[in-house]
């Protein structure tokens, strides 16, 4: 959780970010047109400025747009246990091979008594 400070193109890095990362939305997104409790008053600024690193949840980028609004946006990223992705994707791996054995049986099924060659390609 982390309090960062951007520039007027801020907006378009998080929303690259937030394309980029399916499980990455922005929480709350508030604007106004005067600062932020002191926030763009009082802070140090080579550690918290933000020129687009990854951002993780909880995050809150402040900045301020080219029509003079300030931002403050609160990032969320859902986390993920590892072990369930990767179960996860040993069913994905599960369901494409039987989907492929299937067609292959298809294949088989409509295949000519004589020759063995699949109708779809009789005559290429």
């Amino acid at each position: 959780m982390r309090d960062l400070f951007g520039g007027p193109d801020s907006m378009q890095m998080i929303m690259e970010q937030c394309r980029n990362n399916p499980r990455m939305e922005i929480r709350s997104m508030k604007a106004q047109n005067e600062i932020f409790c002191g926030c763009f008053e009082d802070y140090d600024f080579k550690r918290m400025k933000w020129n687009g690193q990854e951002l993780y949840s909880g995050d809150t980028v402040y900045f301020k747009d080219q029509h003079g609004f300030f931002w403050k946006v609160k990032i969320f990223v859902e986390r993920v246990d590892p072990a369930s992705e990767k179960s996860r994707m040993a069913i994905i791996e599960a369901n494409i091979q039987n989907h492929l054995a299937f067609q292959k049986q298809q294949r088989k099924a409509q295949s000519c008594v004589d020759c063995d060659v699949p109708f779809a390609e009789e005559g290429s």
